[in-house]
């Protein structure tokens, strides 16, 4: 018996699934962030012109301060978390198109070229500096016409460095944002 996550309507990826499948065929693409993998398999099971999905997660303990509060994950809750996504991707039935990443995001954007991914779903960003750090560096990663999109548009800070990159490197492009996440279309 295999896990499906097809009707999973509270992944934080799931105001973006359409989107996705909007896309195109034999999609590349990549979540940053995959904690426990709910957003992931979400994406790998609703979406069928998925032909290759990495995963990049650090597994590491961390404190998350983007909604103004000091939220912990420990050692013990960090172990949990790669041991549920890894369990899963395992009886997902998919796990051929997976490419799982356990290092941080500034070293795993050393192994991808300009413009080689159709989208990128950020959900990694706990301070102000991350998110600008993340929005910034992976932004050229998506290829023209792909999907720049993330988590966490409730966050003043995710807002603020939203916009602040998306000005620099896109000023005309319009930021959609549904159900706490945003994106945009990279021209």
């Amino acid at each position: 018996m295999t896990y499906d996550f097809s009707e999973n309507t509270k992944s934080d990826i799931t105001p973006m699934i359409f989107t996705i499948g909007t896309l195109g065929k034999d999609l590349v693409g990549m979540e940053l962030g995959v904690e426990a993998g709910d957003s992931f398999l979400t994406m790998l099971h609703a979406c069928p012109n998925i032909k290759t999905l990495y995963g990049i997660d650090n597994y590491k303990p961390h404190q998350d301060m983007i909604y103004g509060l000091q939220e912990q994950t420990d050692q013990k809750d960090s172990e949990l978390h790669q041991f549920v996504a890894n369990h899963r991707i395992k009886h997902s039935g998919m796990s051929e198109k997976v490419v799982l990443l356990e290092e941080d995001s500034n070293e795993a954007i050393k192994k991808f070229e300009p413009e080689s991914l159709d989208f990128i779903f950020i959900d990694t960003y706990m301070t102000y500096d991350q998110a600008i750090n993340d929005i910034r560096s992976w932004y050229p990663i998506v290829k023209s016409g792909g999907l720049f999109t993330g988590h966490d548009w409730r966050s003043d800070i995710v807002k603020t460095a939203v916009y602040k990159i998306k000005d620099e490197v896109e000023p005309d492009a319009v930021v959609f944002h549904y159900a706490n996440c945003w994106g945009w279309i990279k021209k």
